[in-house]
């Protein structure tokens, strides 16, 4: 009798713990649909999705699949069935770690730091601990907040500089500078929040480093300010990334559905931030209702300080 208890409990616990872990939707062709088990009534299934181990998919004739779990992708086929309870209990296949084993495990962990807001707060706390602040400058000395992906290489064009609202301040005053000199290439004043600027107007050495920063007088008389934001003007390298042989070698080993986010992924790893932030927001004007890209386009918002707009983000998804 103890023994039956002891077994049922156990098995009660490891669904328990096996349904806490999630497999990542990548793609989806056709209607996929999930079901839990529990009811013979599948809810259809869409990338960027977040399922618990804990149930069922089912393909109709025509349709596919593909998941990630643990910087592995399982497809599922057409009129095939997984149970997802199979996954996590799975040994870990031989991993290979070059590109592909970085680009799942990319998917993987950016869509689920997103599930909800107490998970973007935690990989936000744990990623700012971890780096020292944004691009490793001390945000935390600073009274105007800024964001990661205007710093580093930028692509050069026009730029939306833009930093958090300071409250009640007449103006913001904003000015760049090369580093280790005093003159300032540019000076303005602006009411809101941002400002355009046009790079390619500006007398910038592509490669050399220079800072942006903006100042603001409070109605007490204080003065706050942003921190000295270092960046460079990178066009060159960032065209040979785009056009180059390498990204394309690593497209092929993907599937169509893939290869958008495989320029995502690396302009990230290789740290053109500015550039992924206007790509995520090109590929999200295209498609506004892309779970995946939301995820995936929070996940990064959220390493680069911009914790609102990645709450805004996600809000709604289910």
């Amino acid at each position: 009798m103890n023994r039956s208890f002891f077994t049922a409990a156990l098995l009660f616990f490891s669904t328990l713990l096996i349904g806490q872990e999630k497999v990542t939707v990548l793609t989806v062709t056709g209607h996929v649909n999930y079901f839990t088990g529990a009811s013979n009534i599948g809810k259809r299934v869409l990338p960027g999705q977040l399922l618990p181990a804990i149930g069922f998919l089912r393909c109709d004739d025509g349709a596919s699949a593909m998941l990630i779990f643990n910087g592995q992708r399982y497809p599922v086929k057409s009129q095939e069935e997984l149970d997802l309870k199979k996954i996590p209990k799975e040994k870990k296949r031989g991993n290979r770690m070059g590109y592909l084993g970085r680009f799942f495990k990319f998917i993987g962990s950016s869509v689920n730091n997103t599930e909800d807001n107490d998970k973007l707060e935690k990989h936000h706390e744990r990623y700012m601990t971890s780096v020292g602040g944004v691009r490793g400058f001390g945000q935390t000395e600073a009274a105007i907040k800024t964001f990661g992906y205007l710093s580093g290489p930028i692509g050069g064009g026009t730029v939306t500089f833009h930093w958090k609202y300071a409250g009640q301040v007449p103006f913001y005053a904003f000015e760049i500078w090369k580093e280790g000199e005093e003159e300032r290439l540019m000076m303005a004043k602006v009411r809101a929040n941002q400002i355009d600027v046009d790079l390619d107007q500006l007398s910038i050495n592509p490669g050399e480093v220079y800072h942006w920063k903006v100042t603001a007088t409070a109605k007490d008389g204080e003065e706050v300010s942003t921190v000295e934001v270092p960046f460079s003007l990178e066009s060159e390298a960032l065209a040979e990334l785009l056009s180059g042989s390498r990204l394309e070698k690593m497209q092929e080993k993907v599937e169509e559905g893939e290869k958008e986010l495989v320029v995502l992924q690396q302009l990230q790893e290789q740290g053109f931030k500015h550039a992924a932030y206007s790509k995520y927001e090109s590929m999200l004007q295209q498609d506004a209702d892309n779970l995946l890209v939301k995820r995936l386009f929070a996940s990064f918002l959220v390493e680069n300080n911009d914790l609102e707009r990645a709450k805004a983000l996600i809000a709604g998804i289910q």
